[in-house]
């Protein structure tokens, strides 16, 4: 159960406790989205991505992980800019 504490979701690690297990580029990604208009109406979607692909992960699978919360977390950010 959520405490509250980091390692709970990698969202609240990023925007609350400053870092996931994604490090950068991902992390600093998610807090310039964050820092979008209309970053509210997607919000719960960038945390369940973040969690969906962050189950643990062999170090070899980190660098496709990374791509793929990379381009997921683009195209997000091309929504809101395009007034989603």
């Amino acid at each position: 159960m959520a405490n509250g504490k980091p390692g709970d979701h990698p969202y609240t690690d990023v925007m609350v406790h400053g870092g996931s297990e994604y490090g950068e580029p991902v992390d600093g990604l998610v807090r310039e989205l964050a820092a979008l208009q209309g970053f509210d109406a997607v919000r719960d979607e960038v945390a369940d991505l973040l969690l969906e692909l962050s189950p643990a992960y062999r170090a070899d699978e980190r660098a496709a992980l990374t791509r793929e919360a990379q381009q997921r977390l683009e195209a997000i950010r091309t929504r809101l800019g395009s007034g989603i």
